[in-house]
């Protein structure tokens, strides 16, 4: 025996969880599938079925499916209506100005509410950088060229809005990395040195200088260090 007024319709906020139900009596063994939009849903065999975060995609209807050895019944259909908050940036301060020396790491970070799933696109002087579509932006080693400006574009279903644009101020590096390792051989040097070298002058052995008399012929940078 089924109760005709289960599983019952509900309109869920995107993002939020949500739990089909049904009333039910008869002789075991029963067993159970639910069904979306009358097809089966993979893994779906309890009394209930839960969603632990609504998408907008999840709209539509929903069934139960009960079977014991006597018959085959299914229960109403329930519909699923999705509503979408409009994304906003939760911290209106971000993404923040930063002021860093070439050759240091930098991350830029949104925070966002509203209804998941979100899309991220983050531009540098209005220009989209290629593969920057997470809720941060990293740069590992700054440089120059990296100094401008940086905001972030934040969409769901509902709408798309664009973060405050941050200022990226990049400072030459006047101070020299130290040595912090040394390894020797008869004819080679390896050095290592407590920042990233500039790989445009790395490789100038003019660059170097030992005591000693000690002329440097060459210099590379390790490719796995």
């Amino acid at each position: 025996v089924l109760d005709a007024s289960q599983p019952a319709d509900r309109t869920v906020n995107g993002g939020d969880p949500t739990t089909f139900t049904a009333n039910l009596l008869g002789s075991g063994p029963l067993s159970y599938q639910w069904m979306f939009n009358s097809k089966a849903i993979p893994g779906a065999t309890d009394a209930s079925y839960t969603i632990p975060q609504v998408l907008y995609t999840d709209a539509g209807s929903y069934a139960l499916q009960v079977i014991n050895p006597l018959s085959t019944n299914t229960t109403r259909a329930a519909v699923l209506t999705v509503t979408n908050t409009p994304v906003t940036f939760a911290d209106p301060a971000q993404p923040a100005d930063v002021v860093v020396v070439e050759g240091r790491a930098v991350t830029l970070t949104s925070v966002v509410a509203g209804s998941p799933p979100f899309r991220y696109q983050w531009y540098f002087s209005s220009t989209p950088i290629l593969g920057a579509t997470n809720s941060t932006y990293a740069i590992p080693a700054v440089s120059a060229t990296n100094a401008g400006s940086y905001n972030v574009n934040a969409s769901n279903q509902a709408n798309s809005t664009n973060s405050r644009t941050a200022t990226v101020t990049v400072l030459r590096d006047t101070l020299p990395p130290t040595i912090t390792g040394i390894a020797a051989s008869s004819a080679q040097l390896a050095i290592n040195f407590s920042e990233p070298l500039d790989s445009s002058t790395a490789s100038n052995p003019a660059k170097y200088s030992i005591s000693g008399g000690v002329h440097v012929t060459a210099a590379a940078l390790n490719p796995s260090d």
